[in-house]
């Protein structure tokens, strides 16, 4: 009655000891079993710049005004516009490019899909600048539309090389909301809040220009904890009609508030 028992001990203990040597086998061919999978790490840095980078926009309807916020756990900006202008507020970045590359890390968990670069900034003052940044006019007083706004602005603080602003897009396109008019009626004002504002970076590398899209790899400003910005609009009574572009719409808006493009009453 033992005999069948020491057999069954037997196999057992043979199946153990097979096992062993299998992993034994897959440990010494640098295989992955249990502790070992595909992870994404930074490689080679590409390509390292600086670039003026803004983090509020304020478009003001034509004839109205503007008020707007931008607040996060760090700090806050508040400005206004006027009459038809667009104001920009902007801070200087170090914009870091790398390629990422797919490799067999130690430890457990889950195979990895990786994207082609990493993007890395650091708020540092390019060596021929001496200011952090400020507020600067894309659009001068009196503008009735948005329409053809520049996508980047180029200039120094201290007269010497001028650094060039990453890629923004704030111009009036397409009415996406509809209308304001205050023709013979009073005046009236919009409030919109915005959670994040998108740009890309134009990197030069050995291959070529990449541009990248800041909300696409986390460096975006709404990647910054408690960011939002908020906006008031204002529209004089009996002035005209606003045609509205609402920045903030969609999924690929770059979220900057509201552009306008305007015009007059008929009486």
């Amino acid at each position: 009655m033992r005999r069948p028992r020491i057999a069954a001990f037997a196999s057992a203990g043979a199946a153990v000891g097979l096992a062993v040597v299998l992993v034994s086998i897959m440990v010494a061919s640098g295989s992955p079993v249990f502790w070992e999978h595909y992870g994404c790490v930074r490689g080679q840095l590409l390509a390292s710049q600086y670039n003026w980078t803004p983090d509020m926009f304020w478009n003001a309807p034509y004839g109205g005004s503007v008020w707007g916020q931008v607040r996060s756990t760090g700090g806050g900006v508040f400005g206004t516009g006027q009459n038809g202008s667009v104001v920009v507020d902007f801070g200087q970045f170090e914009w870091n490019l790398s390629q990422v590359n797919r490799e067999l890390v130690s430890g457990p968990g889950p195979n990895q899909l990786c994207p082609t670069y990493e993007v890395t900034r650091a708020a540092i003052l390019a060596p021929w600048q001496q200011s952090g940044g400020g507020m600067e006019y894309l659009l001068g007083i009196g503008n009735t539309s948005d329409r053809g706004l520049s996508t980047q602005f180029n200039f120094s603080i201290t007269g010497s090389a001028g650094l060039t602003s990453v890629v923004f897009h704030d111009a009036f396109v397409s009415a996406n909301d509809g209308s304001v008019s205050t023709c013979d009626r009073a005046a009236t004002d919009i409030n919109l809040t915005s959670p994040g504002l998108d740009f890309q970076i134009p990197f030069q590398t050995a291959s070529g220009r990449v541009l990248i899209d800041s909300i696409a790899y986390g460096v975006g400003l709404s990647s910054i904890p408690g960011f939002a910005m908020n906006f008031t609009y204002f529209f004089p009574a009996d002035f005209g009609t606003w045609q509205i572009d609402n920045l903030t719409m969609g999924p690929s808006a770059p979220g900057s508030g509201l552009a306008f493009s305007y015009s007059p009453c008929i009486h």
